[in-house]
């Protein structure tokens, strides 16, 4: 058992590690949104007004996609998100709520950079969400193992002994591990079941052997899309069909519309209730023509399995949680991280001091640095380029400016493990801690003025981060290896 945690937690630390700190930030995906676009806080508008403008906006320079799929405007994320096929790609654009035109908001992906990551890892699908999937088991594997292996685990749990070495790495991982042991577990296997089609196809290939995306159809048969006629038909007004949504669903409020078909005869448009009131994501549906406005299905998930499937689901990516529930689960998350570096750094102490040959681990070692010191930074970046890069340029034609800041992050990641190969351990975590002090003390400058929850709550997470590097740049020697 205790070679099954050690290797099984080595093999998959980074990316576990780069999963878990992204996964804590998504969980305020909509608030680094509107960090990233300041533009948003003088905005207003309500949610009907948001969504005409919007589509109006999409009549004019999306006409001819086969299908709209819009985010609509809530209190945490003041604006529409819009989603539509180019002919090339899909495009993802934030609508300005007033007047329906992405222009006035600076073009990023926003807190979506780290939703994606956490899944996708930024590689070509499905390569990401395979590893993803794959990981999100081998954190249950090391959570069941460790805790058969641990025979004092309530005991260390008070522990934490300072200065002491491998014996102190030791306390930080026992805590760090038990202290969120359920979180963890839970969001570990709701993170894998969410994902269970890649990692295991085989049940899905074997009953939709000709037509994969029939599972997608049967999973929500109320969002069947039609074949277009290819009969020009005007889409109906969308305030009544809003209206009526807003009437069947009451609390839960609009959430999502899909208009398949947009001004074709076969148009359907699909609006989706809010998830904040219950864990389950299974949604309430509402059906409509498109062309006429009429309502065709009124829809809401039974079958026991899907709402099963839901909760778990819900779980994972917390649309229910307060702003309580959000920092209890980004802080788990980041105890997920340590825990996981923590092992990382006591698995080359132990094998350096077990090993003649010292090469290997010396290169573990020096990777561990760069991914473990570095991809926070690399993050932070990620903030500031953000600011730093000019509203237009006629640079964003060759490269848009959402990919700019997205290629800082790997960018600087490269950077970051260059240094690290070439200079000696203690070296390269001071280098990387006095660029992690630079790096978080410009978000909290750059989130000036202080003059909402959000700005403020970023600077001040920014400031822990600050303290942490801080920390590292002053014990690096007594926190590397000897």
């Amino acid at each position: 058992m205790a070679r099954l945690h050690e290797w099984g937690g080595f093999l998959v630390g980074w990316f576990v590690f780069a999963i878990a700190l992204s996964g804590s930030l998504a969980v305020f995906r909509p608030e680094i949104s509107q960090w990233m676009r300041p533009e948003l806080t003088s905005m207003t508008a309500n949610p009907l007004h948001a969504t005409e403008t919007g589509i109006a906006w999409l009549q004019t320079h999306a006409a001819t996609a086969p299908a709209w799929y819009l985010t609509i405007e809530e209190k945490r994320a003041p604006y529409i998100e819009a989603l539509y096929f180019n002919g090339t790609r899909y495009v993802e654009r934030a609508l300005d709520p007033t007047t329906g035109s992405p222009d006035t908001i600076r073009d990023t992906m926003g807190g979506d950079f780290f939703y994606r990551f956490h899944f996708e890892l930024q590689l070509p699908h499905p390569f990401g969400r395979i590893i993803s999937a794959s990981c999100g088991l081998a954190i249950v594997l090391a959570l069941i193992t460790g805790v058969i292996i641990h025979k004092r685990i309530f005991a260390d749990f008070f522990t934490l002994r300072f200065y002491k070495g491998q014996r102190s790495w030791l306390d930080v991982h026992n805590i760090t591990s038990v202290v969120a042991l359920p979180f963890h577990f839970i969001i570990a296997f709701s993170g894998a079941a969410t994902l269970w089609a890649q990692i295991l196809p085989a049940s899905l290939v074997t009953t939709y052997p000709q037509n994969i995306m029939k599972y997608y159809t049967d999973l929500d048969p109320a969002t069947k899309p039609l074949p277009s006629k290819h009969q020009t038909t005007p889409l109906a007004p969308i305030a009544p069909m809003f209206q009526e949504a807003e009437k069947r669903f009451g609390d839960n409020g609009i959430a999502q519309i899909f208009i398949y078909n947009p001004n074709d005869k076969s148009s359907v448009v699909i609006i989706k209730s809010g998830n904040e009131h219950h864990i389950g994501y299974n949604t309430h549906t509402l059906r409509f023509d498109g062309s006429s406005g009429h309502l065709l299905l009124d829809s809401q998930e039974k079958r026991p399995i899907v709402t099963a499937f839901s909760v778990l689901y819900g779980l994972h990516i917390a649309r229910f949680s307060n702003t309580l529930t959000r920092w209890m689960y980004f802080f788990s998350g980041l105890l997920l991280a340590i825990a996981t570096a923590s092992g990382l750094h006591l698995w080359v102490i132990r094998k350096k001091r077990t090993k003649q040959n010292h090469t290997y681990f010396n290169i573990i070692e020096r990777l561990n640095t760069a991914v473990l010191i570095g991809l926070p930074i690399s993050f932070s970046l990620f903030f500031i380029t953000n600011r730093l890069l000019p509203l237009h340029s006629k640079f964003y034609t060759t490269i848009s400016r959402s990919n700019m800041e997205i290629y800082s992050v790997f960018f600087s990641s490269l950077i970051f493990i260059m240094i690290c190969m070439y200079n000696k351990n203690i070296k390269n975590q001071k280098i990387l801690s006095k660029i992690g002090i630079v790096a978080f003390l410009s978000i909290s400058i750059l989130g000036y003025p202080w003059n909402n929850t959000i700005t403020y709550s970023i600077s001040l997470t920014s400031l822990i981060f600050l303290s942490t590097y801080i920390f590292l740049y002053k014990n690096a020697r007594s926190c590397s290896l000897k």
